[in-house]
This record gives C-alpha cells, structure tokens and sequence, in this order.
C-alpha cells in the first residue's frame, strides 16, 4: 500500500449552498426603508428607489460609484433622465448618497453601505442579491411611470424572502405563498391592478394561481404561489471561500484608492478574478480550512505589496492590474505550495480528486516540486 493511500481518508462530496445571482442589497438598508413604508406618510418616489438600485449595481464593496452615467441608464431603462435627475435629487437630499472626493475626482458613496456591507459578520441575512437581468426587462419603467414604489419595495421583498427561502431550505424550488387579499393590502391595489402587477414580473417570477372561486360569470383569484426563476440561483461551493472573496475585496478597494494608477471596478473584478483562479482553485481543498484561509489571506496582502511597490515605480506602468496582478498570483501560490507540508498537499489531492473527479490543480505544482 502506497503512502499517499494510507493517508487518505473517505471524502463525501460536501452538500452545496444556494444563492441567487446578482448585486448586493444590504438587508439592513432594506429593513430601514420598509420600516419608512410601513410606519411613515413619507412616500420614497419610485425614480429614487429606481436610481438606488442601480447605483448598488455599480458601488464597490464600500458602496462607491466612481463614474455614473444618467444618460447611459435613462437608455438602458427607457425612463426620462429627467425623471432619474428628480430621483438623485431625493437621495442626495435626504442623505441616503453623498458627493465624496477620492483621489482627486468626486464620486457617489452610498451612505451606510460600508457599515453594513460587512464580509466578516457570519449572519445569514447580512444582504440579499437582485438578479442584473432586472435591468432588462421593463419592470422598473412601468412601476416609476405609475409611480408604483410599493411595487418596487414589494420586489425587493420577494428577493429578500426568497434569500432566505432558498439558502435555508436549499432547494432550487422553493415558493411562496400569498392571498390575494394579502397582496391587495401591500400593494394597495385592486384584484385586476394586482394581477397586472404579477403579470409584470413574469421574467423573473411565476406566479400560479393555486385557488379560485367562480362568483357568477366571474373566476376570482384567491391565492398564488410564487418562484423565482431558476436562471437566476446559483450554487456555491463554500461559503469560508465567498466570505474570504468579499473581505479582500473590500479590502482592495482601499489599497486601490492610494494607487497612481488610476483603478476602475472592473480591475478590481479582473484582480478578484484572478486571485481566484490562481491561488483559491488550487489549494481550496487545504485542510483544515482555518489554515487554508490564513495562508490564502498571505498570499493575498504579499500580492499587494508587490503591486504597490510596482506602482509607485512610475517609470514602469502597469498596463492591465488584472494581467499583472494574475502573474504575480500564480508565482505567490507556487511558492506557497513548495513550503507546504507534503502530507497536507497530498490529502488535499485526494480529497480535491474524489469530489470532483478531476485532475487536481494542485497536483501539478505539486509534482513540479517532487522533481525539482
């Protein structure tokens, strides 16, 4: 018998998670607006909540929008930019975004987002996503042109629900039952304006009547039962391993900011990107996963120290972050798995191998180290 099979213990292929895809909504943010809706005669207009959104799809881990085109999204959303203009006027003017100075140029921050956007608190309902197919449809240009903001904060609700529906149950099908009286209350909306409204939704939810009663020559509509598309849920692998994604990145956008070159959201995207691959990939089946975590945050911060110090060369520019940054990934990990304990590299082989039936990335570096 082999060493390496002595050492190998019996992997179960560990159970995946769910999520849906898209941008973050802090669930606190939510919870402070509907609490607005439901116990204040203050109304938030639909063109604000319409422009709020799109602003979360845009900011950063720190809720920071660095360039933000009205005209672009007046196109995408077929809405008036004058009608966005009066939206940003209400954000701005009751404090819920702020004109912030940053490397010389003003950017939107998104107030509160920072405080709540928090990758290192563990609660499951720390924010819930919005698929970016939203942008698409014609949803949010109907609901502003009717001034419909409780149809909006009601959207946002279904995403809310479903997030927890979805990741607790961890079920791909799961739904959510609503009485049409329930539905006529939140909405404040008559049973034909409600069925519109389900109507409306359609890209993203269905909505199938599950109880009828016939009133004469009429067929009422008593209750739904609603899901999400499935195109819209995702699964993922580890959580310590989304956690750890969003606390280095937020934690670039920092390091970013005191850079001469100047870094968009993309390049932060294309850096996360690249860490992933070259460095998460190969060593995520590292056991135990507390000592996998601490060992990828140092491959991480040594990362960007080599690309500080390449910056601030301003004699050598870097043409491409995500390029640059990709190259000195790949050297960091090789040189973090050539320090590694054999043992641990070879039960992460064998564990990466049963679950995935692939041939390991870290096996690779591995045996390139075996015969160097």
């Amino acid at each position: 018998m082999s060493a390496a099979s002595t050492l190998i213990p019996n992997y179960n292929q560990p159970k995946s998670s769910l999520k849906v895809r898209g941008f973050k909504f802090p669930k606190q943010i939510y919870d402070n607006l509907d609490l607005i809706f439901k116990e204040s005669t203050i109304r938030v207009p639909s063109s604000a909540l319409t422009v709020y959104l799109t602003l979360l799809s845009e900011c950063n881990e720190r809720g920071i929008v660095g360039e933000y085109s009205m005209k672009s999204w007046s196109d995408k959303l077929d809405i008036p930019i004058s009608t966005l203009c009066c939206g940003m006027r209400y954000l701005e003017g009751n404090n819920y975004i702020q004109d912030k100075i940053i490397q010389n140029r003003t950017v939107i921050e998104i107030s509160h987002y920072e405080r709540f956007n928090n990758p290192e608190r563990k609660e499951d309902l720390n924010y819930f996503r919005v698929p970016h197919f939203l942008f698409e449809t014609n949803i949010l240009k109907e609901l502003v042109r009717r001034s419909n903001s409780k149809g909006i904060m009601f959207l946002l609700s279904l995403f809310n629900r479903f997030r927890t529906a979805i990741t607790s149950n961890n079920d791909i099908n799961s739904t959510l039952p609503y009485n049409m009286a329930h539905l006529k209350t939140v909405l404040n909306k008559t049973a034909i304006k409600v069925r519109e409204y389900a109507e409306l939704l359609r890209p993203l939810f269905s909505f199938d009547v599950t109880e009828e009663i016939k009133r004469g020559y009429q067929i009422v509509t008593r209750r739904y039962i609603v899901k999400l598309k499935k195109s819209f849920i995702q699964q993922e692998e580890d959580p310590r391993i989304t956690n750890l994604l969003g606390k280095m990145k937020k934690e670039l956008t920092y390091i970013l900011e005191g850079f001469n070159h100047r870094a968009t959201k993309d390049d932060v995207d294309d850096i996360i990107g690249a860490f992933k691959q070259e460095s998460v990939d190969v060593i995520k089946y590292l056991e135990p996963q507390t000592k996998r975590d601490d060992i990828l945050e140092k491959c991480f911060l040594n990362v960007m120290d080599l690309l500080t110090t390449r910056d601030q060369q301003k004699s050598k520019r870097i043409d491409s972050l995500g390029k640059y940054s990709r190259k000195l990934f790949r050297k960091e990990t090789h040189a973090l798995v050539k320090s590694l304990d054999r043992n641990d590299v070879i039960l992460a082989i064998a564990k990466e191998h049963e679950i995935t039936q692939k041939q390991p990335k870290i096996a690779k570096l591995f045996h390139t180290e075996l015969k160097s």
